[in-house]
């Protein structure tokens, strides 16, 4: 039986795009497929072992790599590359199998890559991407690929309002350090400005996704920072939950940013969003 092999970054912090790769390998699982997720261990990192995503990996093989060029992989094999891992497209040109770039980010796509360049010229031509706005800047500036397209959802059994509102902020901002500094001095400001509202802050990090879209439900607000998310479906899962959506425009979401769904400014203008 053929294998599908998932090269996935080797990371233990919340990452929405790690949480689909993830998604995806679960539902090939269970469907009778064979997963088996690459990972290269880091100097000083413990062995991958994603335990802050209730997305179950618990069936799904793991594999340490130390050279991705030397993997003993068959022709009916399938190797899936995330997108920001341009580079490895070059690195596994003559490994004899199927190769697939999981696109979720456009903005990943030239960033990982030293030399702008096309995926065909590496002999690979299929690309699954997730929304309408990666699928066009794909074929822009790498015309010719097979790409096919299935949409971002929102889990609307758990992402639902709820009629316990809190006078609560709450916000996640891991992608820099200057990016939580700057969302927690923004919310210090509002919070001393405001002593006598009793406002409840929570960080949403360390939860199961369930407990996740609870907090979310019962926040009035959903500070989002994120600059560089390729179709970030936070502010989709805050809307769902009838939860008001402050934060940048961020130009990954411009499919659905408007002035009738969020209070939208530029991106790094902070003092705008405080």
């Amino acid at each position: 039986m053929s294998k599908i092999y998932f090269y996935v970054p080797n990371m233990n912090s919340p990452s929405g795009g790690m949480g689909v790769l993830m998604l995806q390998a679960k539902i090939l699982n269970d469907n009778g497929f064979d997963v088996v997720f690459l990972y290269e261990k880091k100097v000083g990192q413990d062995d991958f072992n994603p335990i802050w995503m209730d997305f179950s990996v618990a069936d799904i093989k793991k594999i340490k790599i130390n050279d991705i060029t030397k993997l003993k992989i068959f022709r009916n094999d399938i190797l899936v590359l995330p997108e920001g891992f341009g580079e490895y497209v070059k690195l596994t040109k003559y490994l004899k199998c199927r190769r697939v770039v999981l696109a979720q980010s456009w903005a990943y796509i030239l960033s990982s890559m030293q030399v702008r360049f096309n995926w065909k010229e590496y002999g690979l031509y299929d690309v699954i991407s997730v929304s309408d706005g990666i699928t066009n800047y794909i074929n822009k500036i790498m015309p010719g690929l097979k790409i096919r397209q299935y949409r971002q959802s929102i889990n609307h059994d758990i992402f639902k309002p709820t009629n316990d509102k809190e006078l609560a902020i709450c916000f996640s901002a891991n992608r820099s350090k200057e990016n939580y500094e700057n969302t927690i001095s923004i919310i210090d400001n509002f919070i001393e400005l405001n002593k006598d509202k009793n406002i409840k802050v929570y960080e949403l990090k360390g939860y199961s996704r369930i407990e996740f879209a609870k907090i979310l439900s019962k926040c009035i607000f959903c500070l989002y920072t994120d600059e560089i998310a390729g179709f970030g479906t936070l502010p989709l899962e805050a809307m769902a939950c009838n939860t008001h959506v402050v934060g940048f425009k961020n130009n990954g979401n411009s499919e659905y940013v408007n002035d009738n769904n969020g209070f939208w400014v530029e991106n790094s203008d902070y003092n705008a969003l405080g």
